[in-house]
């Protein structure tokens, strides 16, 4: 009885990977707010396409909704551009992001290759009534 017993939890440990494995888990859905304004929208498991957006001021950024790591860690590749003045019909260039959740903060890290660009942090929350800041003028 009990070889049956432990070949049932080896069998059952097996389907769902080993206990040192990382599990991942898609970063929650809605509506996620900083300082000065900044937003994160993060859309509903069976939206289509599952792309955040970032606002930050005259900036905006796009990236695929990130799985995140037991470890509370993300990193993924996007785009994100200062549209301030007349917007350009270029497609934005890209930015790799980085996120570290820890509780319910989430330290958004944005790199844009830009030249011109310099690397950004945000620290946001999951806020269900927020309020994004002012749109760039």
């Amino acid at each position: 009885m009990r070889f049956a017993t432990g070949l049932l939890v080896l069998t059952l440990m097996a389907c769902n990977g080993s206990p040192t494995e990382p599990r991942v888990g898609a970063l929650a859905e809605g509506l996620w707010t900083g300082d000065n304004g900044v937003c994160l929208r993060v859309p509903a498991a069976n939206q289509t396409p599952r792309t955040a957006i970032l606002t930050a001021g005259c900036g905006k950024g796009t990236f695929p909704t990130p799985d995140v790591s037991d470890a509370g860690t993300f990193e993924v590749e996007g785009t994100f551009r200062i549209e301030a003045g007349p917007v350009s019909n270029d497609s934005p260039p890209p930015a790799h992001y980085s996120g570290v959740l820890t509780n319910a903060t989430l330290t958004l890290t944005v790199m844009p290759t830009a030249p011109s660009a310099q690397r950004t942090t945000f620290r946001l929350h999951p806020d269900p009534n927020g309020r994004c800041g002012p749109a760039c003028l």
